[in-house]
């Protein structure tokens, strides 16, 4: 991802991204997905500590579903659950003067747009516990061509 190579370039410390993706085609505004992306992984830089990201692709049931995981960081289901709520986001002003920590708003909303605008009832945004450590922020989209 250009993006994350971008803003990756000048931190101190390594963090890598790796995706692994089935080949599906999804029904969703292809700029509101990418700055979704982008989003996910602004509100991950954000802790500046080694180690790895990982975005996973894959079908499930007549949705895409997009799991964003991050391995440097350990929360509760009870921090989790709070995640996309304005009161417990951590909204700072960054060291441009710019408000940032609003990017899970923004991710809830283009997920809310999605629910509304492509149709197909179903299109959710949540986080969870990772398996192997850290979490995963997830979110769904429909898939091309089901009904």
């Amino acid at each position: 991802m250009k993006y994350f190579k971008y803003v990756t370039k000048k931190l101190s410390c390594n963090i890598d991204l790796s995706v692994d993706s089935q080949d599906i085609s999804i029904l969703g505004d292809e700029i509101q997905l990418k700055f979704m992306l982008e989003n996910l992984i602004s509100n991950a830089l954000y802790l500046k500590r080694d180690g790895k990201l990982k975005l996973s692709i894959y079908r499930e049931g007549d949705f895409a579903r997009f799991d964003f995981t991050d391995d440097r960081e350990v929360k509760s289901q009870d921090e989790l659950n709070q995640l996309f709520y304005p009161d417990s986001l951590g909204l700072r002003i960054d060291e441009s003067g710019i408000m940032a920590g609003t990017e899970l708003l923004i991710c809830k909303q283009i997920i809310r747009d999605h629910d509304q605008y492509t149709g197909r009832r179903g299109c959710r945004i949540n986080a969870s516990v990772a398996e192997n450590g850290g979490y995963t922020i997830w979110f769904t989209v429909p898939l091309k061509g089901n009904r």
